[in-house]
């Protein structure tokens, strides 16, 4: 597969059934069957939506859902990143 195609990507809290927590739809260069892109570059995705204990992603290509849900993990560095982003924000000004 080659060329531009329609994709809608989706995020689940279970690897079946269920309504999205999370979607978008983008146009993405495919080349040989492979893509990169970055979600929520279109739709942000909310924090929220990895509060839960498993996030599933699926995709869909030109109306027609791939097979399996992939399971979306998380490494402790991801949430360092976050806290370091909160104090980035904090001053000493903050504590007069």
């Amino acid at each position: 597969m080659n060329g531009e195609r329609s994709m809608t990507f989706r995020i689940y809290s279970q690897e079946s059934g269920g309504t999205p927590k999370w979607s978008e739809t983008q146009t993405v260069q495919v080349t040989n069957g492979v893509f990169t892109t970055l979600l929520g570059s279109v739709n942000s995705i909310p924090a929220n939506v990895f509060s839960d204990e498993d996030a599933w992603l699926e995709v869909e290509v030109a109306g027609q859902i791939l097979a399996g849900r992939q399971r979306l993990v998380s490494v402790a560095y991801t949430f360092f990143i976050d806290s370091v982003r909160v104090c980035a924000n904090f001053t000493m000004l903050d504590r007069i």
